[in-house]
């Protein structure tokens, strides 16, 4: 068996999130113990000023982040596509603007990633967290779900 060091890319598409859910994604992905990945952020045609700025000094303050800006809005699909596009990583991780990593996110991965080289498709965990920090509606998935992996779910 190989030991794989992944490189992961982090793909999030951004539309004018709530401001302090933005932040919490921010810090949520800066935080990770496993720093050996790029995040590619696709702004969708945003147009809050003040978020076009908060993006590019992201950008400025990170070199593992990677920026691109579309002229119109495409939408979810058309951005998280053209994230993919600019990616450079083995594994491709898809993150919403509003949604949070747990700090051993990614080394969790990387983990399961070094123990079997078959893998090439995984899927985790998710919890929904309300805006006072509670976890709640935890989602728990199966080890393995030809539903998952077929995209009904």
């Amino acid at each position: 068996m190989t030991l794989k060091r992944p490189f992961f890319s982090i793909l999030t598409p951004v539309f004018n999130p709530p401001s302090d859910a933005f932040d919490k994604c921010v810090e949520s992905v800066l935080g990770q113990t496993f720093v050996d990945w790029e995040w590619c952020l696709v702004d969708d045609a945003a147009d809050q000023s003040t978020f076009i700025d908060k993006l590019k000094e992201l950008e400025a303050r990170d070199p593992r982040i990677r920026l691109k800006r579309r002229q119109t809005n495409g939408g979810i699909v058309a951005a998280s596509n053209d994230a993919a596009a600019i990616a450079e990583g083995q594994f491709l991780c898809l993150l919403d603007h509003d949604d949070m990593l747990d700090p051993e996110a990614l080394s969790e991965v990387r983990s399961a990633v070094r123990a079997d080289d078959l893998i090439d498709y995984i899927y985790t965990d998710e919890d929904k967290i309300d805006s006072n920090g509670n976890c709640y509606d935890t989602f728990l998935k199966p080890a393995w779900s030809p539903e998952r992996l077929g995209g009904e779910h």
